[in-house]
């Protein structure tokens, strides 16, 4: 390929052949009292927590007061 002009698919090959390629990564988090969760199975139950925790409407209060408005200039 290199005799033949053709750089490009010499380093596509080049590059096909030295890349590792991993299967998937183990991903850790910490579940609420700190403990390093590593199954996948764990992991998948603690983000669902997190979620339920982070939109669960019973905590969050109906009307939001953000303040009055200002001074504001308007063109």
């Amino acid at each position: 390929m290199q005799r033949q002009g053709r750089h490009d698919q010499v380093y596509q090959k080049i590059k096909q052949l030295s890349t590792k390629k991993n299967g998937r990564k183990t991903t850790t988090i910490q579940d609420k009292t700190g403990t390093l969760l590593t199954e996948p199975k764990a992991v998948l139950n603690r983000w669902k927590e997190y979620v339920e925790e982070l939109y669960n409407k019973d905590e969050k209060p109906d009307i939001v007061d953000i303040g009055g408005e200002g001074n504001t200039a308007e063109d």
